[in-house]
């Protein structure tokens, strides 16, 4: 992980436990799903209505329908965790976190690099 921060920005204690466990989740994931040798990076910044942190990975590229599948599963209410593993369990947690600490979790697809020309 290679963290990227243009901010000083402190979490309050009682959101503490919560923002970090969310945060591990979607590192683990990102990590989970990106080549061993691949970095994932984790930037920081603050903007007029709070803090943006994203975490890039150099994973598989999600389709338009597990972009969904991801949404869905962050933003579901009252979701039964007990049938739900791996990966999925992860994001329904995250949502679950995301609810409870006032937190905005969202999804975009990895930005296509071109090759620099020679």
């Amino acid at each position: 992980m290679r963290l990227h921060s243009s901010s000083d920005a402190a979490v309050a204690g009682h959101a503490a436990e919560g923002v970090m466990h969310a945060l591990a989740e979607l590192m683990d994931n990102a990590a989970n799903f990106s080549p061993p040798t691949a970095e994932v990076h984790v930037y920081v910044e603050e903007v007029p209505a709070g803090v943006i942190i994203a975490v890039e990975d150099s994973g598989l590229v999600m389709s338009d329908v597990q972009l969904r599948r991801a949404e869905a599963a962050v933003s579901a209410e009252n979701q039964d965790l007990a049938g739900l593993s791996g990966t999925r369990l992860g994001l329904a947690v995250v949502g679950r976190l995301a609810r409870k600490h006032g937190l905005t979790v969202s999804f975009r697809p990895r930005r296509a690099v071109a090759p620099a020309p020679c």
